[in-house]
């Protein structure tokens, strides 16, 4: 026999939660709103287009601060991989 079960995503990272209230906390929980606070370029990256760091803040909350290092850069064909198309939600 089958068992029919109710859950909820957050729509954010894709956690699952019996809770509504749970996996709304858990989309709020996620920062949103960014700023590029900054771009460092680093002397091997010299030729490159893309800066080597870029720090992102969050103006909504203070002190909330995140370094993004690049890893490599291509095209986007290359990348597609990482946002494979959602058909079979």
């Amino acid at each position: 026999m089958t068992t029919k079960i109710n859950a909820y995503k957050c729509d954010v990272c894709g956690s699952a939660y019996f809770d509504e209230d749970q996996a709304r906390e858990c989309e709020q929980q996620h920062i949103s709103v960014l700023e590029v606070s900054d771009v460092l370029f680093m002397q091997k990256d010299k030729e490159s287009k893309f800066p080597s760091k870029i720090l992102v803040n969050n103006p909504n909350h203070s002190g909330a601060l995140a370094m993004y290092i690049k890893e490599s850069e291509g095209s986007v064909e290359e990348y597609a991989y990482l946002y494979p198309d959602d058909e079979d939600e």
